[in-house]
């Protein structure tokens, strides 16, 4: 049987209401696409590496609103913390085991424990002392939470620019990111509290999984196009790490609607020209 560990602590880990706030979602609906992430590398045969996702598939399955694609921004808020990448669970390795117990009752894993205890004591009965988390046949592996330490001094010091459009001037970042990228943010569309580290980071994963840079680059003309073409509003904008992000929304085709011209209303006043404006009136002007 397939199976894979699911550490104590994990609903209440710090990593997973910060998703959710990124991500505009419950912390429920995080945990249930974590478990979901989690089960499917465990399944493939490349534990770990969870692949290709279908978001719309996870948010029917789990009844998230049509309106929205929420399983492709948890997983964009997912990869900023650092917990996936590439299409793999980060740390995998360390954090599941590769072999499962032969073991499988109780009174085989407290024989082994004792046998590992006097192996530890050279048989002399005295046992070392264990930490008060070790048990019988059981190993307890504290989880560690990314570091973003850096991140967090970004997120302080903030991406946008003072008039808020969430690009910074090209003086501060010249050099820290590929020109490809550059030359596509200039082009994103504005939106407030858009975070460039962010979007590059979504924008390298995609680049590393195999997408061109160029396929990005014209993802987002198509979508700046789209979104002045129907005037959408900035908060409504999507974050550029969402637009990079799992989703892969750069590889929508993202056509605006084809504007009509309404046909012209036929004009009330017809039949003019064919009325007598004479009728009633005499020779010397007077009428009736």
């Amino acid at each position: 049987m397939r199976w894979f560990r699911w550490h104590h602590g994990t609903v209440t880990d710090p990593k997973f209401p910060l998703v959710a706030r990124r991500a505009g979602a419950s912390l429920p609906d995080v945990l249930a696409v974590w478990a979901h992430v989690l089960e499917q590398a465990s399944e493939s045969d490349e534990r770990g590496a969870f692949g290709s996702i279908d978001t719309e598939a996870i948010d029917c399955l789990f009844n998230f609103p049509a309106d929205e694609t929420r399983t492709a921004s948890i997983l964009t808020a997912m990869e900023q913390r650092g917990l996936i990448e590439g299409g793999r669970v980060v740390r995998w390795e360390k954090r599941q085991p590769k072999r499962e117990r032969a073991d499988d009752s109780s009174t085989a894993r407290v024989q082994a424990f004792r046998d590992r205890q006097r192996q530890a004591t050279g048989g002399s009965g005295k046992a070392t002392p264990t930490t008060k988390d070790e048990a019988p046949g059981t190993a307890v592996e504290q989880q560690v939470t990314p570091g973003n330490t850096q991140r967090r001094g970004e997120e302080r010091r903030g991406d946008a620019s003072p008039d808020g459009d969430g690009k910074p001037a090209a003086s501060v970042d010249k050099g820290r990111y590929p020109e490809e990228f550059e030359a596509a943010w200039q082009l994103y569309p504005s939106r407030p509290g858009n975070s460039k580290a962010d979007a590059h980071k979504a924008w390298a994963t995609r680049v590393k999984a195999g997408v061109q840079p160029a396929v990005l680059a014209d993802g987002v003309r198509r979508y700046a196009a789209f979104c002045e073409a129907n005037g959408t509003e900035p908060q409504f904008i999507k974050q550029a790490a969402t637009f990079f992000g799992p989703g892969e929304h750069f590889s929508n085709d993202w056509k605006a609607p084809a504007t009509r011209t309404p046909a012209a209303k036929p004009s009330a006043h017809t039949g003019l020209a064919d009325r007598n404006y004479s009728q009633g009136v005499f020779d010397d002007g007077t009428f009736v």
